[in-house]
């Protein structure tokens, strides 16, 4: 599915990925057809690869944390087999193109959000300057960042905008 945009991305800083957005990216690469069929993947489809690709290919800096790489990692080293070896080679080609920001867990444990956001999802907050645009897929985490006067983007409105508008 190469579906054009519902918005025109303003890219200034760097888009702040999530780790359900690492992992489709990491998935969809190897091959699409993953998305959905294994764990920790049962949310995604393979329409969501371009998707995502086409987001993330709009910004030249591409930024991470460590809690999310942690938690990408974690998941493709469930995926056994020749797929899982595969699944960890293109995670390590794509962590390379990655700029990894680094907040202390220190830090992220004072802020008020670690009573109901995770390290990972708190990190990112952090981690999301001014300029930059956070991914991601969960609302909880979107609407934080919103509310702290930041950028985001999420999967789900994407996805459902170009299933309404299979023409976007």
């Amino acid at each position: 599915m190469e579906a054009s945009l519902p918005f025109r991305i303003m890219v200034r800083g760097a888009l702040v990925l999530d780790t359900p957005i690492v992992l489709v990216l990491v998935v969809g690469a190897v091959d699409p057809a993953l998305l959905g069929s294994i764990q920790h993947l049962r949310a995604y489809n393979p329409d969501d690869y371009p998707l995502v690709l086409r987001i993330a290919s709009s910004y030249t800096l591409i930024a991470v944390t460590p809690h999310v790489l942690t938690e990408v990692a974690y998941f493709i080293t469930k995926v056994r087999g020749s797929t899982g070896a595969e699944l960890r080679l293109k995670f390590g080609e794509l962590v390379q193109a990655f700029r990894e920001r680094k907040p202390p867990t220190r830090r992220l444990a004072r802020r008020a959000e670690f009573r109901w956001l995770d390290v990972a999802d708190c990190s990112l907050l952090d981690a999301a300057g001014r300029n930059d645009v956070l991914f991601t897929g969960d609302a909880k985490l979107m609407d934080q960042q919103l509310r702290l006067g930041g950028q985001a983007i999420n999967l789900n409105h994407l996805r459902d905008r170009a299933w309404a508008d299979p023409g976007l």
